[in-house]
């Protein structure tokens, strides 16, 4: 059974600086006399706002006497389709739709922003239906110079798309349209680098995924896209051992730095990522995060009673983070005679901290027998702690799964704080360790060991 630790994310309202008010006008041509949501974007998630009662004519109105934070706004209907508005300077506007076709019956007064999405909309789809058109008369026919006419087509249809993502990135950040179009874009490919070659598209990527991002434009941060690019970039692009995470997630907070709002809201995504996150080595860059951010006051937002969480958390995960040298267990075998962990000689250790009623800790301790006797010969020891003190129940466990091969061991008298610097709060607790007992997996599953070991001794 797994522990899992969850940062609260503080899901800030920063404070807006207009004070003209809100007054948007909306027209819903095939709704009468109903409601619709009004909200707004965050992170993955939507939050509602208010409810819009729409007249017998189809109109109703968004009003306040306070400007709405600029950022990515939806409608949502009765029929669960939704559509979204961007919010910014402007906020005395007209917004026109329908509540099943969106695209071709989207218009704006009033706003920049959202006429140029209407109209980037409109093409985009008219774009598509020309594709799919194509795409259909070519698999119809099976006349070659058919085929080459369709092809010469549809190239000229991708390059029309090409060249209007081109005047996308081209247009002015300030208008929140083309930053928020923007966020969205991967980085185009330069021309030498081949389509089908993946390890240079990787390396590019890693290097320039976000380039499209404005980190200064805290608009951003009430949208879909800021949050969906920065996960894609951790999950899938970024090299996954933690010294290139940590250099990458600097570089991500050093850019967002001109803007505090900004800032505190990458610093504290990433925080809320790695905190949470399955992977063993994000245990290393959630530390990283902590130490380098917010034990130093840099993040001066966070409030103290979070801190001290945090740093609860640190305490009891960094003494087994990867590449860490684990710490040493003095502690007695079976026989009462005194051992410790660092004393083992072994090519690699397997550490099983255990307790016989567990049923989890049953489950693997035949698995691991299993694999300690498969790799016994290429140097695989087993340190097995019993976390009680109940030494006639552990010796008849010992003789029922038959592990007096194993370098069965215990704390008696509680003197290691094994607890605390293996952060034992549910059994089992398993670890791999090399020759000089640095932690190379940790907290994992016996399929982790089994796996690793597997592909270590096949080279």
């Amino acid at each position: 059974m797994k522990y899992l630790f969850s940062v609260i994310i503080t899901v800030f309202l920063f404070q807006c600086n207009y004070s003209q008010g809100h007054k948007i006008k909306i027209k819903i041509n095939n709704l009468r006399d109903t409601s619709v949501l009004f909200g707004y974007h965050f992170r993955d998630k939507l939050y509602m706002l208010d409810s819009v009662k729409l007249n017998s004519k189809g109109i109703g109105y968004v009003t306040g006497e306070k400007a709405l934070i600029p950022g990515q706004y939806f409608l949502y209907f009765p029929n669960t389709k939704s559509f979204d508005i961007l919010i910014d300077e402007d906020q005395k506007f007209f917004i026109r739709n329908n509540a099943d076709e969106f695209v071709s019956e989207f218009k704006a007064k009033g706003s920049v922003s959202n006429k140029l999405m209407a109209a980037f909309y409109k093409k985009i789809d008219e774009s598509n239906k020309d594709i799919n058109r194509i795409r259909l008369l070519q698999t119809l026919t099976k006349n070659a110079d058919s085929v080459k006419i369709y092809k010469a087509e549809l190239d000229k249809k991708f390059d029309e798309q090409r060249k209007l993502q081109a005047e996308i990135l081209a247009g002015d950040s300030k208008i929140f349209f083309y930053s928020w179009m923007k966020s969205s874009f991967e980085p185009p490919l330069p021309e030498n680098i081949s389509k089908k070659d993946t390890a240079a598209i990787l390396g590019y990527y890693r290097d320039h995924y976000l380039d499209n991002i404005d980190f200064s434009d805290n608009r951003l941060i009430r949208t879909d896209n800021l949050y969906r690019m920065i996960n894609q970039y951790l999950t899938n692009i970024i090299f996954p051992h933690y010294d290139s995470i940590n250099r990458a997630v600097d570089q991500i907070i050093e850019k967002a730095s001109p803007d505090k709002e900004m800032k505190q809201f990458i610093t504290e995504h990433m925080m809320g990522y790695f905190a949470v996150s399955k992977y063993m080595t994000h245990k290393n860059v959630f530390v990283h995060l902590a130490e380098k951010y917010y034990f130093t006051g840099i993040a001066d937002w966070v409030e103290e009673e979070k801190l001290k969480k945090i740093r609860e958390r640190v305490q009891s995960i960094k003494p087994t983070m990867v590449d860490q040298i684990a710490p040493d267990l003095e502690v007695f075998r079976n026989d009462m005679s005194p051992f410790s962990l660092h004393e083992l000689v072994a090519d690699y250790t397997i550490l099983f901290i255990y307790e016989p009623e567990c049923g989890h800790c049953r489950e693997a301790t035949p698995q691991i027998k299993k694999i300690a006797e498969d790799y016994w010969s290429k140097g695989v020891e087993v340190f097995a702690m019993y976390s009680l003190i109940d030494k006639p129940e552990w010796d008849k466990f010992i003789e029922e799964q038959g592990l007096e091969e194993w370098n069965n061991v215990f704390d008696p008298y509680r003197t290691t704080n094994f607890y605390d610097l293996y952060n034992v709060i549910t059994t089992p607790r398993i670890f791999l360790l090399d020759k000089d007992k640095k932690i190379i997996l940790s907290d994992v599953g016996v399929e982790q060991i089994r796996d690793f070991l597997k592909l270590t001794f096949k080279k």
